[in-house]
């Protein structure tokens, strides 16, 4: 860890030139580094006495990241307007920026236009300089001993942001919009630079700190010309913090982002999905926008030559493994803050026990009477939190107690949902979820009725449609990565049987206690085999215990941020609920999955009917009937998304 932090990283030539659009000159040329020195291919980095290997096209490609790449496809294809549409599955190495093959202009690709130049914040050398100041917040030096070469300074680049990306940093070039729409549409090669904490409009001054397969990576140093969406964020260590992208948005402005990225997802990862012009709702916004949070994995790294007292504990700068010291986290509720407190006082006093860096946790908790847990005074309930990932945690979910049968009272309701100004607040009831601290479970409380009851009346609709088309009634539900039981005890009111399937043993058994502690008698929950998660359900198999039968059943599936796997969408189809309801945190991942799927035929895309389909195709064949951005992480990047599919034959 330290011989890294010793490390400068520079762009793959030692000599090159290329464009700089803020120099006089037009022309800069990048000094030589010390002949001595070699380029690590995989990293970038300079490394002193070791051989390694050459810098290709297909090094560059391998470690580039690949949703970078498609967002910066999608950027020149709306340069160039134009309606083709960009698949990363079949396309990735064409169509990129504006040449038919990357090798065509490979001298291009490796010749960058600045040398990347990453200065660690937190070294041996800083920290003895800044002793006295105790200050870690400056832009130090990089710390090198006597026989390493000089450090190459950073070039301070003049840009102009051109657009947002998925991963809410913003996409530069060194021309301003007119020039660079010129620029692509004459053919010329443009390098992207993709700079953290930035809006479409601005003019802003950055360092590269890494290269890569035409673009590079950059710190923000400075906002010459801020967009007038911009707004001062409430976090002191928003523009350090890696765990925020989006605090100098306004929340309207964010949940307008977070749907154009998951429309931004269907163009890249399907393009049936897209050419079909299935409309995407309006994000359905978090109640909270701030203190949303109930869990945190702040951490901290160890270092022989750090005193432990000065350990940092939070979470990483922005585009560096380095430890930010964080005292508080204003997206995290108050018991988790207070856990933050208690868990850092707990660490330090402790921290000569330690030979490496740990993850700590926090979890919010309704929980009283185990010793471990901390209690927290709050006239509404008592609230607390844990700090052992072996902690039993229980929490509250309500549920909207009658259903919504209208779309656009649907969406009126959830927009509405928490407003005090409001006096038709619907009745809820609770349900109580125990798990341990280290499991999985939504860690957005605020929006958990919302999504519970969106995914309610989706399948209620859904069976009114199916029931008017003559199609039996929907009378079961399969709870798919059912993980602490979320959605089959959130819905269990709407069906008579309700069947959760989890590979976890452990989620499982959370799962059924859930269930007996909220005195729910039509839920059953079974560990399923990845290879045959369905035998247990369908009447078909053998195997079966529960008899649900395909066309009376709909099925709602959870999985990880990946998404599923074919293995899992094959037994799906093959099974054929009546319903599907895909619930995604991974949105491109979900209409990768999606778009498999259409490659099965398993969703019609070319507009023909149930009528039509049912006589050609004895499988489930389904139609995506809406599309639903939820924004469960406030203040980040990240959206949660849902898609129903209804069985058409």
């Amino acid at each position: 860890m330290e011989l890294k932090r010793k490390i400068i990283e520079v762009s793959p030539e030692k000599n090159s030139s290329n464009t700089d659009a803020f120099e006089e000159s037009k022309q800069i040329q990048i000094s030589s580094i010390d002949e001595n020195t070699l380029i690590d291919a995989k990293s970038t980095k300079t490394i002193k006495k070791r051989k390694v290997k050459q810098i290709t096209i297909k090094s560059l490609l391998k470690n580039s990241d690949k949703a970078i790449l498609n967002d910066i496809n999608l950027f020149f294809f709306d340069c160039l307007e134009t309606n083709q549409n960009y698949n990363s599955s079949k396309n990735e190495k064409k169509n990129f920026f504006n040449t038919n093959e990357i090798n065509e202009k490979s001298s291009y690709f490796l010749n960058p236009p600045f040398i990347a130049v990453k200065n660690f914040l937190l070294s041996k050398k800083n920290f003895e300089d800044n002793s006295q100041e105790n200050s870690l917040e400056q832009d130090p030096v990089i710390p090198l001993d006597e026989s390493s070469p000089v450090p190459v300074e950073a070039k301070i680049a003049k840009l102009f942001v051109h657009c947002m990306l998925t991963n809410g940093t913003g996409l530069a070039t060194l021309l301003n919009h007119k020039d660079n729409i010129e620029n692509i549409k004459a053919g010329n090669q443009v390098w992207v630079f993709i700079v953290p904490f930035t809006l479409k409009g601005e003019v802003v001054e950055a360092k590269v700190i890494e290269n890569h397969l035409g673009y590079s990576i950059c710190d923000l140093v400075s906002v010459i010309e801020p967009s007038n969406d911009r707004i001062t964020p409430k976090c002191i260590y928003f523009g350090k913090c890696s765990g925020c992208h989006l605090q100098m948005l306004s929340y309207k402005d964010q949940l307008d982002f977070k749907k154009k990225c998951v429309q931004a997802a269907i163009r890249s990862e399907s393009s049936k999905i897209f050419n079909n012009n299935i409309p995407v709702n309006n994000t359905i916004s978090s109640p909270s926008e701030f203190a949303y949070r109930t869990k945190l994995t702040p951490h901290f790294d160890i270092f022989s030559w750090l005193p432990r007292d000065k350990t940092p504990i939070g979470f990483n700068y922005v585009n560096r493994r380095e430890v930010l010291d964080i005292e508080e986290c204003i997206i995290a509720t108050n018991p988790v803050n207070e856990g933050l407190k208690t868990s850092r006082k707990i660490t330090k006093l402790n921290i000569a026990n330690f030979k490496k860096g740990s993850t700590l946790l926090i979890r919010e908790t309704n929980l009283s009477k185990p010793s471990t847990v901390q209690l927290l005074d709050n006239s509404e309930t008592k609230k607390g939190f844990v700090l052992n990932h072996k902690d039993t945690v229980e929490e509250s979910v309500n549920v909207f107690k009658y259903l919504t049968d209208s779309p656009s009272d649907l969406l009126s309701l959830l927009e509405h949902f928490g407003d005090a100004t409001k006096t038709n607040i619907p009745e809820t009831i609770s349900y109580n979820f125990v798990y341990q601290a280290n499991s999985f479970f939504q860690n957005n409380n605020s929006i958990l009725a919302k999504l519970i009851h969106y995914v309610r009346c989706e399948l209620f609709m859904v069976n009114q449609k199916r029931v008017e088309l003559g199609y039996p009634k929907i009378q079961n539900l399969v709870d798919a990565y059912c993980g602490a039981g979320l959605f089959a005890i959130g819905c269990n009111i709407d069906f008579e049987k309700v069947v959760g399937i989890e590979i976890s043993k452990e989620s499982i058994n959370n799962a059924i206690s859930n269930a007996e502690r909220n005195l729910i008698k039509n839920c059953s929950f079974i560990q399923g085999d990845a290879l045959k998660i369905f035998d247990k359900i369908d009447a078909k198999s053998p195997s079966c215990e529960y008899n649900l039968i395909n066309d009376q059943t709909a099925v709602i599936i959870d999985p990880p941020r990946k998404g599923s796997n074919p293995d899992f969408l094959k037994q799906l189809v093959e099974y054929g609920p009546a319903a599907i309801i895909y619930v995604a945190c991974g949105v491109p991942a979900q209409f990768r999955d999606l778009d498999y799927l259409i490659q099965l035929e398993a969703i019609q895309t070319d507009g023909s009917t149930g009528s039509q389909i049912s006589k050609e195709k004895k499988s489930a064949v389904y139609k995506i009937m809406t599309i639903q951005p939820f924004d469960l992480f406030p203040q980040t990047y990240h959206v949660e998304n849902v898609v129903t599919l209804i069985r058409i034959n």
